[in-house]
């Protein structure tokens, strides 16, 4: 009786707190107006002022999927973060029957029972300008694909977050 209480009592606490509420963000200051007699040409903005520059983009999402699960979170990520999409593409494609953790033949169990396999990579993936990379791969066998190492093993990370 008495869990039930504390129980039911811990719920209706939970359920009683009041709604917040998301606060707009605050407008910041309008520009400055300029008197009533100033020509024209100096009220204009600059063009360069106008289209401003986009910053180049440093941020990458990186990833290898087998199955396609991890690169629905690389597209969730990279869409969030405005970051560019790269898919880590192996040179020798896995096959569903590649991927048969029952079967202690398969290709990917083979590979991730030999720590010293790397699989070619079929494209280049460059990470000139980065400055912030998210790496995205599956789990096999409670490590990362061998084809991870590959890659690591292939490029400098210093100065990437």
């Amino acid at each position: 009786m008495f869990l039930v209480l504390a129980l039911v009592l811990s719920l209706t606490a939970c359920g009683s707190a009041p709604a917040q509420s998301v606060s707009e963000p605050v407008p910041s200051e309008a520009p400055a107006q300029l008197p009533a007699d100033t020509p024209a040409s100096a009220q204009e903005t600059p063009a360069a002022e106008e289209a401003a520059p986009e910053a180049e983009n440093t941020t990458l999402v990186v990833y290898f999927s087998g199955t396609g699960n991890t690169r629905g979170v690389a597209e969730r990520i990279a869409k969030l973060t405005g970051a560019e999409l790269l898919e880590i593409v192996p040179a020798e494609p896995y096959a569903a029957e590649d991927l048969n953790y029952n079967d202690p033949t398969t290709r990917a169990t083979v590979e991730q029972n030999t720590p010293d396999v790397r699989q070619e990579i079929a494209n280049e993936i460059s990470l000139d300008g980065c400055t912030t990379l998210y790496l995205g791969y599956p789990i096999w066998w409670g490590q990362a694909p061998r084809i991870l190492s590959t890659f690591v093993e292939s490029h400098d990370f210093a100065g990437i977050t």
